[in-house]
């Protein structure tokens, strides 16, 4: 199956995911080529990719967004499909791994889910906080399958501040 063909896939497979105010938001697979606009292209589809240091790469897909709106981001040069986050801002792109794979990352968000459940809201959470045996055991099993990975970034889900 073709790169773009499995992060599509992905998209049709997976729905939102809200805990408290953290949350995932994906775009539809149909409106993945609207999804770049602000990172790769600009409203007029006019390219953003220049090559030079900390501009977007062309290799970058965005294929959702967190609570603080910055871009989940898929690297289409790496066959394992690594998921990126970065930032938004007007300086330097400068994403980092969140996910080894586009797969471990739908356990990642499978994971999610499971916590979410009389979560969602914040009203929600406090009346129902995510157990340390729970984050735990949440972050044993991301940190597992994803040695390369920044996993601190997913601690900021499953913990109250």
């Amino acid at each position: 199956m073709a790169l773009l063909d499995r992060v599509k896939e992905f998209l049709s497979t997976t729905s939102n995911v809200s805990i408290g105010q953290n949350e995932l938001k994906f775009l539809s697979a149909d409106r993945l080529e609207d999804g770049q606009t602000g990172y790769s292209v600009d409203k007029q589809k006019n390219s953003l990719v220049t090559g030079k240091p900390g501009a977007w790469r062309k290799e970058w897909m965005v294929i959702g967004t967190d609570a603080m709106e910055d871009p989940i981001i898929v690297d289409l040069r790496t066959d394992d499909l690594e998921v990126m986050t970065a930032e938004h801002g007007d300086s330097d792109w400068e994403p980092y791994v969140i996910a080894d794979s586009l797969e471990n990352f739908k356990q990642i968000v499978d994971g999610l889910k499971k916590l979410s459940k009389d979560r969602a809201t914040l009203e929600q959470l406090e009346e129902n906080p995510i157990s340390a045996a729970e984050r735990d055991k949440f972050m044993a099993e991301v940190e597992e399958s994803n040695p390369e990975s920044e996993t601190g970034y997913w601690f900021n889900y499953v913990t109250e501040e």
